[in-house]
């Protein structure tokens, strides 16, 4: 058995509307039975429709399919990408997987993925007062207070290998 998820694209913008293509193909000659396909499609997706009966709940859509042996089959799914897409710094991807779960099983059998990135209109992102923080500035600070945590670092060394000398060189005078 194998399946795939794709949307045909590498980049999703805010209230885009993404068609999925799941295809699972069972390569066995024996039929696959009550198999049960399992797409989700995460945050900041949403307003999902499922076509060929399946169902949407939350963030999943879910079919459950006879699939003969040496067959495949596509399944289709719409979703729209949400607006706190351009303003979640930390959503950067959305990631969208595919599952098939044999009868009975509650782990899947294969999974599949897909990743699109997310473009974002503006390149800042809302700071915790409310105010605009640019990419670039983010990313100074981050850079100062990693060097600064550097420096305090190599300053403590510093200060405790001129310690350890020192009473190193106390304890040779005492013993000479």
């Amino acid at each position: 058995m194998s399946i795939s998820v794709t949307d045909g694209q590498g980049t999703a913008r805010t209230d885009a509307r993404l068609g999925y293509v799941v295809t699972v193909r069972n390569e066995g000659s024996v039929p696959l039975r009550g198999l049960r396909l399992e797409q989700r499609v995460p945050g900041p997706a949403g307003g999902l429709t499922a076509g060929q009966g399946g169902s949407a709940h939350g963030d999943v859509v879910s079919w459950t399919v006879d699939l003969p042996g040496r067959t495949s089959r596509r399944f289709h799914v719409e979703a729209v990408v949400g607006r706190s897409a351009s303003s979640d710094a930390q959503q950067s991807r959305l990631v969208v997987t595919a599952c098939a779960f044999p009868v009975g099983d509650r782990m899947p059998g294969v999974c599949a993925t897909d990743l699109d990135r997310l473009a974002v209109s503006a390149r800042s992102v809302p700071a915790a007062g409310g105010g605009a923080v640019s990419t670039s500035a983010g990313i100074a600070a981050a850079l100062a207070a990693a060097v600064g945590g550097a420096l305090l670092v190599l300053r403590q060394r510093s200060r405790r290998f001129r310690l350890d000398t020192a009473v190193s060189a106390a304890s040779e005078d005492q013993t000479a």
